[in-house]
């Protein structure tokens, strides 16, 4: 099951890249943060969208991951 706990990563953008963000989440009524995150959860769905062998591949790890912890 997955955690509601957020958590934090961080990372560089350009000043520029930041501002647009930042105009395109006042216009969304949006935090910064959230709408980076709807960005990154857009851009996962349409990687999954054009990469279909991921998701097996993913939910084999995770499956795989369960039962290790489960022992």
């Amino acid at each position: 099951m997955e955690s509601k706990k957020s958590h934090t990563i961080g990372f560089r953008l350009r000043k520029s890249l930041k501002e647009t963000i930042g105009l395109i989440a006042e216009r969304e009524t949006r935090t910064v943060s959230l709408q980076v995150e709807h960005f990154v959860r857009q851009g996962i769905r349409d990687y999954l969208d054009e990469n279909p062998d991921f998701t097996a591949e993913h939910n084999k790890k995770i499956s795989s991951k369960s039962s290790k912890s489960e022992r």
